[in-house]
């Protein structure tokens, strides 16, 4: 499920110089830790990640992790901010010490599971044989297969038991769900960057191919599959950076790749949809995130709507949630808050193709004014991009993780009661 974020309290400002950090893990470090990452930790990390109230994630959450998507985290998304204040030694040195216990696991475990003869061909069957095309099963998301398509009766339930299983290597989240085509699985393994093929026409699955994202961000959202008016096959899925990734899923290889990120903390979650003369993509941001560091200008992100040609990656036409951000208030410092801000895109479209609609979900506000298309769910229109009617289910709320459980006065960027409700709601599931 593409769900949103939880809102952690607001975690420590990043400091001004990388002099005064390396200065404050020196003192941790003499007095508590020899390991130098564990000082980086204590004296950076600690503060939220070891407190439950923020409901962020715990330390052993965070040693689950691989390199890669910690790295991501602390340069590019939710932590840059904190990140920032790190030098690269000491980042380093701190994704070493969380990651010291992780096995590489065998180089060799894809090599022993590769198919061999006649399993090794992709064969996706015809139009009929697409059981899963996304992240909602169908594309109005019913989440739904017939005893036809899952070959179960409820009967049988009961006698089910496990055939088999694939542990991934460095993976430590299953946030993303396949495609299911014929006797093949698109496997997304999002914290490795991956995906895979894996034929089930067998006793045990073998990889027909992988494809590997070299943009070095985590991807994100589950695969979604779907055959273009002219017959082409196509596989999608997007990564925690906003690159639409499109493969050819015969072989793996990519037929084009696009980032829609217009923002500066823009990312995809939920899981394009395609169909047969468009690719629907919905964008959300974390800027909810880095509001909490008094040096962001706050807040001018927020989330969008795009439909792609499927075979270029060329734009169609965009929707936005919102018209862009301008001047709002002197927020106490002499610089300005900005907005409206805010309504992300967190979750998977479902698209009426009877009607001709796209449903979605959006999340909060982030700065004022609280848009009516926050906490909403909308309608636009599936060839025009245009909104047909929008249902704001919770007004007034403007949220970010500068307020945390108990707004500060030092935090400038966080807007207060009355003028919100401050309830941090958010449409994370998709619309069915």
């Amino acid at each position: 499920m593409a769900a949103a974020p939880a809102a952690p309290a607001a975690p420590p400002a990043a400091p001004a110089q990388t002099g005064q950090s390396q200065s404050a893990v020196q003192q941790v470090a003499g007095s508590v830790s020899s390991n130098p990452g564990e000082a980086v930790y204590k004296t950076f990390c600690a503060m939220c990640h070891d407190n439950p109230d923020t409901k962020s994630p715990t330390r052993e959450n965070l040693a689950a992790m691989n390199e890669q998507v910690l790295n991501f985290a602390l340069t590019e998304g939710k932590m840059k901010v904190q990140g920032a204040g790190l030098s690269t030694q000491q980042r380093a040195d701190l994704i070493s010490w969380l990651t010291a216990g992780h096995s590489s696991g065998s180089a060799d475990w894809t090599t022993a599971m590769m198919c061999t003869g006649a399993r090794a061909a992709v064969d996706l069957g015809g139009p009929s044989d697409a059981t899963s095309v996304g992240f909602g099963v169908t594309h109005d998301n019913a989440r739904k297969f017939t005893a036809q398509q899952s070959g179960l009766t409820t009967a049988k339930m009961q006698d089910m038991e496990l055939a088999w299983s694939i542990a991934i290597p460095g993976g430590s989240t299953m946030r993303s769900q396949g495609a299911i085509v014929g006797k093949n699985l698109f496997w997304p393994a999002t914290d490795i960057s991956k995906v895979f093929a894996f034929d089930l026409d067998g006793e045990k699955p073998c990889i027909q191919w992988i494809y590997s994202s070299t943009t070095g961000a985590p991807l994100r959202t589950s695969t979604s599959y779907g055959v273009l008016a002219d017959g082409t096959p196509l596989l999608v899925i997007a990564g925690q950076d906003g690159v639409v990734h499109a493969l050819d899923p015969r072989t793996g290889k990519a037929m084009w790749t696009k980032n829609v990120a217009s923002y500066s903390y823009s990312m995809t979650t939920g899981t394009p949809v395609i169909l047969k003369d468009r690719l629907i993509v919905p964008v959300a941001q974390f800027e909810i995130m880095v509001a909490a560091d008094n040096k962001e200008k706050c807040c001018t992100n927020h989330g969008y709507m795009l439909s792609l040609d499927p075979k270029t990656g060329a734009q169609q036409w965009r929707y936005d949630t919102m018209p862009d951000a301008t001047p709002v208030r002197d927020r106490g410092d002499g610089q300005m808050l900005l907005g409206p801000s805010g309504a992300p895109i967190w979750n998977s479209p479902s698209v009426d193709e009877k009607r001709g609609l796209i449903y979605f979900g959006t999340g909060e506000s982030n700065s004022p004014p609280a848009h009516k298309n926050t906490n909403a769910v909308i309608a636009i229109d599936l060839k025009t991009g245009k909104e047909k009617w929008s249902f704001h289910a919770t007004p007034n709320d403007i949220f970010n993780a500068g307020c945390g459980p108990t707004p500060k006065p030092e935090q400038l960027n966080c807007t207060r009661a009355p003028e919100t409700v401050y309830r941090d709601v958010d449409f994370g599931a998709s619309m069915i």
